[in-house]
């Protein structure tokens, strides 16, 4: 059978090399765009929403009729039909993904809808071209408001590390379809569908380092608004993630704002996750980029530098959108205040005067919808302040200490993440709740911070 062929569907030309296309599909479900490929709307015919006879003693069963090549494990049924696919590649993607259902389930989120009495759909296929693979939405009789079906390219799974990130991140894509309606799909919503998968890869199992190379396409553009899928920059924001499950709020984090989501249908990320964790988006933005800048979080060897702006010196600044970053590095104990609508981020979090360490960076986000200029005033530290430390009330960051992991901070060569092709590391792509910290009052003085997503 030849996938490719599917009479009557749309198609939205060749994807981005080396992506995952499961935001198309949620642009295409959603009526905003084209289908990326032929059965990204449309199930293939056997997939026809007709179960097949339980297996013996009960059980999961299939939700239409297998291929001729087929694997079922626990929660899965893996379909292959080309000269290439081999049972090994159908193997390996079966164990990284029932070890990423365990891990999901374990950590409190839904199971994919279909699941609780069908296998889920898992198909192998090689006529996705550059596409390392997507998760979509069926429609039947049953499942009226859809059921959610894997596919995966298994021209990638050469790549052990990439392969199980793939799999952990289309897989997690399953159990969003569960929780959230995409509504009108664009990147304002699908951003936080690929940040957020693509750190469900580490959830899945921290042992496999598949995604972490993903982190210099957020750092090459972290200068443009939070919501920017510019350069594939969505999954290297998996690094949001990583803080504020561990560094910034604590494990459970991100799951905490995707339960809130369902409950919020149409609203932005932003507003959603300061409503969820109890502080103001820009906050925990500043604080993330301070504990990013300087090395502070778990895997941040792992994680590449946002490049810096400079040395810090009085009167040097620039202009930022809303949730945008930049980096100053400080090549003497100084002390930072900004003029402007603009967030400042140290080693041991946000604060209106800031203490950088000789050696440390800081991060300055915007605050404004609307791109802003600022200008930082920059003093001597005559006081040795030297932990590099916010002064009056500060964001919980972490304790970065000497300012983290020492290493490069380069992407690595870890294999692939969400949804990247190995071969297309350096040029972007997908491959497809703790306690709040302390107050920031004395933001409100200074200016209004914007909790919306910049127009």
């Amino acid at each position: 059978m030849i996938l490719s062929l599917l009479a009557g569907a749309a198609l939205a030309g060749p994807p981005l090399a080396g992506t995952c296309q499961t935001p198309a599909a949620i642009d295409a479900l959603a009526g905003r765009g084209l289908a990326p490929h032929a059965f990204a709307l449309q199930a293939p015919p056997r997939l026809d929403g007709r179960p097949g006879a339980a297996p013996p003693g009960g059980g999961k069963q299939v939700y239409g009729t297998p291929y001729e090549q087929h694997l079922e494990t626990e929660n899965f049924t893996i379909n292959w039909w080309q000269a290439g696919v081999t049972l090994a590649m159908a193997e390996s993607a079966a164990a990284a993904l029932e070890t990423a259902w365990d891990s999901y389930v374990a950590a409190g989120w839904a199971p994919p809808v279909s699941s609780d009495r069908y296998y889920l759909w898992v198909l192998l296929d090689r006529d996705l071209g550059a596409t390392t693979g997507y998760t979509t939405e069926y429609f039947t009789s049953d499942y009226a408001d859809g059921y959610p079906v894997i596919w995966l390219n298994p021209d990638y799974a050469g790549d052990g590390p990439f392969w199980a990130s793939l799999a952990a991140h289309e897989l997690m894509h399953a159990f969003q379809y569960a929780v959230r309606d995409y509504d009108g799909g664009g990147e304002v919503e699908t951003w936080y569908w690929e940040a957020s998968a693509t750190w469900a890869s580490e959830l899945a199992d921290p042992a496999v380092d598949g995604h972490q190379y993903t982190s210099a396409w957020y750092a090459a553009t972290a200068d443009l608004t939070y919501s920017s899928t510019v350069d594939a920059r969505q999954y290297g924001l998996f690094v949001w993630n990583a803080w504020l499950d561990g560094e910034g709020l604590g494990p459970g984090t991100m799951h905490q704002v995707w339960a809130l989501s369902a409950e919020r249908s149409g609203q932005p990320w932003d507003a959603i996750t300061a409503e969820a964790t109890g502080q103001e988006m820009g906050e925990l933005w500043a604080g993330f980029t301070g504990a990013h800048v300087n090395h502070g979080l778990a895997e941040s060897a792992l994680y590449a530098d946002i490049p810096d702006q400079g040395a810090l010196e009085d009167g040097v600044g620039g202009a930022l959108p809303y949730l945008g970053s930049h980096a100053w590095r400080a090549e003497q104990d100084v002390v930072v205040t900004a003029e402007g609508p603009v967030l400042l981020g140290g080693a041991d979090g946000v604060g209106e005067r800031v203490h950088v360490a000789a050696g440390q960076r800081l991060s300055v986000t915007g605050a404004s919808e609307e791109s802003a200029s600022y200008t930082l005033r920059v003093e001597a530290d005559d006081a040795g302040a030297g932990d590099g430390g916010a002064s009056g009330d500060s964001g919980d960051s972490g304790d970065s200490g000497d300012g983290g992991a020492s290493g490069d901070g380069g992407a690595g060569d870890g294999g692939a993440g969400g949804e990247a092709a190995p071969e297309a590391r350096e040029d972007g792509g997908c491959g497809c709740a703790g306690a709040a910290g302390a107050g920031y009052g004395w933001l409100l003085p200074l200016f209004l911070v914007a909790r919306r997503r910049k127009g």
